[in-house]
This record gives C-alpha cells, structure tokens and sequence, in this order.
C-alpha cells in the first residue's frame, strides 16, 4: 500500500493518520519479506547456499534504487547468495536507518563474509573484515543527486514513516536552489566516507552516468567482477529499467527522469557555481565532469 502526501499540514490530521496505520501492514511485510534480515540481525542463524564471497552493493541516494534492488535480486537468484536489506528492514519498522546501521551489535550480527549479498546501503559502514567481501560501488554526481532527492522529498516518495512526512513539509515551503542548498553538507559527508574504502582492491567503482550511457558495458563488468552471470530474460529486464524516462516528465513517480546532468537545466547558475565551491573534492576525486 502507497501514500503519497503532497502538501501535508497541521490541517492535514487523516493523511498522518493514515501514515500511522500503515505501521501495522509494515509489520507484516517486514516479517515476511525480511525474515532472513530479522533473523540475522537478532544473531540467529540463516541457512546459506553458497560459499562465495559476500557481496556489498553501496550506493547513495537517488542513483537508481529501484533498479539496484532488482539487480540484486537477480544476482541472489543467478547466485544462491542470500538477499539481505538492512535499509529497508529498519525503513518499513520506523526506525533510524543510518543510527542502525552504525550500531556495532547490528554490524557484528548482519554482516558474514561467506553466502549473502546485502544492499543497496547507502552509507559506508565499518564493516569488520570488510577486504573480505566483493563490493560494488555506484555513485552519482552529487549535484544531479541533489535535484533528484527534491523532487522525491516534494512529491514522490513514498510515506512510510514520519521523518519523511517532515522532509516533504520541509522541501514544500523551499525552492529546488534553496533545498539543495540546505541538505548539500548531509551528501558531502556520505561521498568523502566513501573515500576510505574506494582504493580497496576489492571494490568495483562504477558512477551512475557510465551506467545508465552504456548500460551492455555495466552489466559485463558487474558480471566479470562478480563471476555471477544473469540469464538472458534478466539481462533484457536490466536493460529496459536502465532506459531514461523518455517525453514529459511527471515528479510524482519515483522514476522521475533518470537522465544525466539534471542540474544544469533546474538550478540557478549561481546554485551551480555555489555547489561546484562546496562539492569541488567530491567531484574533483571519482572524476565527474566538472
């Protein structure tokens, strides 16, 4: 069930309400499409089927969330490695995913380096023994995330907890150049995180614009480095969620556009000069265009 609220506000009393309900069918997903994230972060034990190496997929706000989720699935399928969601276990149950995520019980109890394949999260995480897992990292330039994540704050994204219910009354009363203003230091910190493990041998660095320009050339390199090969129904499934919405673009679905170098087109010029100031490290280090 999705609840899109648009201009919530103090009048607005049965849209929260309802927002509150859905507490009780997120309940039940959790317990059904999580079970295996449940078990593993109350420290149980969840049966494997392979013995490969664990996977991370990494990434960050609005660089194709959706797809990334159906990617994994299909990676778990071709596989036999177990799909593990932390970041949306803790989303559907209300609580602090990022604040979960760094709790170190959490950590020992989710992450095991053999049988799983876990994400997409969207934050690096100390993760133990972590030079023994495949990782793959995707980012987007920031910029282009910055106007993505307005749009999905102000109208699309779904309401499944109330931090999210402030955000999109938050972004309501702001332009685009005044809420990519307010939240760039938020993103800023999560890219030069990532830093830190960038250079690992084991990780795969793959930026969303190469990914959506070529996307025949991602799914072989993601093939190759994970040595899992997806059959051919999947593949061709992969590449039509990597298209571009083409024609009028509608901000009230969560696919808004996909398309690159957004920014230029929905920010003021000196927006754009001022993120440029404020991001230069960021995209000056995985090399998006300046």
């Amino acid at each position: 069930m999705e609840v899109n609220i648009i201009f919530p506000n103090k009048k607005s009393l049965k849209y929260y309400n309802i927002v509150f309900k859905l507490k009780i069918l997120n309940k039940l997903k959790i317990k059904i499409k999580y079970k295996n994230t449940t078990r593993l972060i109350k420290g149980k034990k969840v049966k494997t089927f392979s013995n490969a190496p664990s996977i991370i997929v990494f990434s960050i706000h609005k660089s194709a969330s959706t797809f990334l989720n159906i990617l994994i699935r299909m990676l778990s399928d071709a596989s036999g490695l177990i799909r593990i969601d932390p970041a949306s276990y803790f989303a559907y149950n209300q609580e602090d995913v990022k604040k979960k995520l760094l709790s170190k019980k959490v950590l020992n109890n989710l992450f095991r380096t053999k049988g799983f394949i876990y994400g997409p999260i969207r934050w690096n995480i100390a993760i133990q023994n972590i030079e023994k897992y495949k990782i793959l990292l995707i980012l987007r330039d920031p910029r282009d995330v910055l106007v993505s994540y307005y749009y999905s704050m102000r109208y699309s994204h779904v309401v499944i907890h109330n931090d999210i219910l402030q955000e999109r009354e938050l972004a309501s009363k702001m332009t685009i150049d005044e809420y990519v203003l307010y939240v760039v230091n938020e993103f800023l910190i999560v890219y030069r995180d990532y830093m830190k493990i960038f250079n690992l041998s084991n990780v795969k660095f793959i930026k969303y614009e190469d990914m959506i320009n070529n996307p025949q050339q991602f799914l072989k390199d993601v093939q190759n480095f994970l040595n899992i090969n997806l059959n051919e129904e999947d593949y061709q499934k992969c590449l039509r969620e990597l298209t571009p919405n083409i024609g009028k673009e509608d901000v009230f679905k969560h696919k808004r556009s996909g398309k690159t170098k957004q920014f230029i087109e929905k920010l003021e010029k000196d927006t754009v000069k001022r993120l440029n100031t404020i991001l230069h490290d960021v995209i000056e280090y995985y090399g998006f265009e300046k």
